[in-house]
């Protein structure tokens, strides 16, 4: 029983001591300082904005200063080089410090006051001057004060950094704690059961201790969201200055103008038919390398250049057909030499006649037999008929090609068509002017070679010539062709790089509402030419929209 008290008594120094100092004390404030709690959040540091006809300004207040953008209304361009003054409710002025950036600093002992402030920016920039005015919201400081640190303090951070075996003896202590308890009786029963009160708490209060981190002894982090860009719940898109001007967006005012109609149609690239050509064989034989080997794709070739040699296919009946010509003919050779050489002796008593159809007879049985020779043993150089750049070469050394099948195709790279096929039937009048561009954006200029009067497949056959085009257009590549009709049409024109393709796969663009606040607008549009599109509805003159970084703003979520 003695060895059961001093395990009790044991154990309730042991409880009483952990307990007061593991149990959480009240913070200690410095002189000078209430007890708020720091809890510091928001979307971003305080900031305003202001615009007027010329200029767009952005001001944020971080670090005890106020950073100043600067840009173009119309533009959205960054204004740098300008001089700006800044007033706060009326006082003296302030000039702003132009940074690398492009930015403007303001420091001034009114951005560490909370409350409203009522400012005035002078700006001037170039022959451009204006008064703007906007307020700021200057929230209170946050602040914290650290708590002084104490024995008990010092206690937690050891049972925090090794709560692992300090639960595991604690537990250890419950079990022989609660084995006491079920065999003692009277008060020691009810001492053994306080004491296995204690001890669950204490397990609980170190299981669960904030290991690694500060309990009050140090102030607490601030949680202050960064301005990044974002989308909004209605779809637009919230951008900081900063930002913007990383991904170089501009904008452009929206003026409504009167142009031309246009049908836009779809073609491919073709040769231009009087600078290519195509290499066929005339007979039947094996392809064999020239003295610089076979043209390959890719090839630059000048007309006349050997590209392949044929070696002619010749059966054995064949063969042996011709070889018995050849032999009649080498026998009619001889007969006539002879007979030349024979007659040439008696020059004098023989007329110069018959010497002279002798010769002949000669000359011609020799001409049949190099034809009939050329026939087993004749090759036929195939040679380029333009120059260019092969584009098809369809051989290889030791195959066998059939006659009129088309082994090389060459084309001059410098001289392309447009051949595209129109349903419209405005297509059939008068066309003020044509324009093309690639499937990747690129514009090529093209101009009308003709139009064809028998329709095909119900289709208006157009030609266009692609006037410098752009190096390494392949033939074949898919072209869509704009045909201005001579019908106006009214609308705002933009760049082509303004629209963007919406999730529900309509056509939209951006409109600069604010000057960190973007807006989707929905648009109907038609190609204006290679580089525009004319806007018919969705927008309004005076609006800005947004002409680079558009497809940037559309992936921003």
């Amino acid at each position: 029983m003695i060895g059961a008290r001093l395990f009790y008594r044991a154990a309730f120094v042991v409880g009483a001591v952990l307990l007061l100092t593991g149990a959480p004390l009240p913070a200690a404030a410095h002189a000078g300082h209430d007890d708020a709690e720091p809890v510091v959040s928001g979307s971003g540091a305080p900031r305003t904005e202001t615009a007027s006809q010329d200029f767009e300004l952005v001001a944020v207040a971080a670090n005890h200063r106020l950073k100043v953008y600067l840009d173009r209304f119309a533009t959205n361009e960054p204004i740098e080089g300008a001089s700006l003054e800044v007033a706060e409710n009326g006082g003296e002025a302030v000039k702003a410090e132009p940074q690398e950036d492009g930015t403007y600093v303001v420091r001034a002992p009114w951005l560490d006051v909370p409350g409203k402030h009522d400012l005035t920016f002078t700006v001037s920039a170039g022959d451009l001057s204006d008064l703007l005015a906007a307020t700021i919201q200057l929230p209170e400081s946050a602040h914290v004060a650290p708590v002084q640190a104490s024995t008990g303090g010092h206690v937690r951070e050891l049972l925090a950094e090794r709560r692992g075996p300090v639960t595991i003896a604690l537990a250890f202590m419950l079990g022989v704690l609660t084995v006491l308890t079920v065999q003692a009786r009277g008060r020691w029963r009810a001492i053994s059961g306080t004491m296995v009160v204690v001890v669950g708490v204490l397990i609980g209060s170190v299981a669960f201790a904030h290991g690694g981190t500060d309990d009050g002894d140090s102030p607490a982090a601030q949680a202050i969201a960064g301005d990044v860009p974002r989308r909004q719940s209605d779809g637009a898109v919230a951008m900081p200055k900063d930002a913007q001007r990383l991904l170089a967006v501009r904008t452009v005012l929206a003026a409504e103008t009167v142009a031309s109609r246009t049908v836009q149609v779809i073609g491919q690239v073709i040769p231009d038919p009087n600078a290519a050509g195509r290499v066929q064989s005339s007979q039947p034989g094996r392809i064999e390398p020239g003295d610089k080997g076979l043209a390959h794709v890719g090839m630059q070739v000048k007309a006349g250049d050997v590209l392949a040699i044929i070696a002619p296919a010749i059966a054995a009946v064949e063969r042996g057909t011709v070889g018995s010509q050849v032999a009649d003919i080498e026998q009619q050779v001889r007969v006539a030499e002879q007979k030349v050489n024979r007659l040439s002796g008696l020059v004098g008593s023989v007329a110069g006649k018959d010497i002279d159809e002798a010769r002949a007879e000669l000359a011609g049985a020799r001409a049949r037999r190099v034809a009939l020779s050329q026939t087993l043993a004749g090759r036929e150089v195939l040679r380029a008929p333009v120059s260019g750049v092969v584009s098809v070469a369809n051989v290889v050394i030791g195959q066998f090609v059939e006659g009129k099948d088309i082994l090389f195709e060459i084309v001059d790279p410098a001289r392309l068509w447009v051949e595209a096929v129109g349903f419209d039937p405005l297509l059939a009048g008068e066309m003020r002017g044509t324009s093309a561009v690639l499937t990747d954006g690129t514009p090529i200029r093209v101009e009308l070679v003709g139009r064809g009067l028998a329709l095909r497949q119900g289709a208006v056959p157009l030609l266009f010539r692609i006037l410098s085009p752009p190096a390494g257009l392949p033939v074949g590549a898919p072209v869509s062709v704009i045909a201005s009709i001579a019908v106006d049409a009214t609308g705002i024109a933009l760049p082509r790089s303004s629209v963007v393709r919406m999730p529900n796969g309509g056509s939209a663009v951006w409109d600069h509402v604010a000057a960190e606040r973007f807006i989707p607008r929905p648009v109907r549009m038609q190609a204006l030419d290679g580089a525009n599109v004319l806007i018919l509805a969705g927008i309004k003159p005076g609006q800005r929209i947004v002409t680079q970084g558009a497809d940037l703003l559309n992936q921003v979520r």
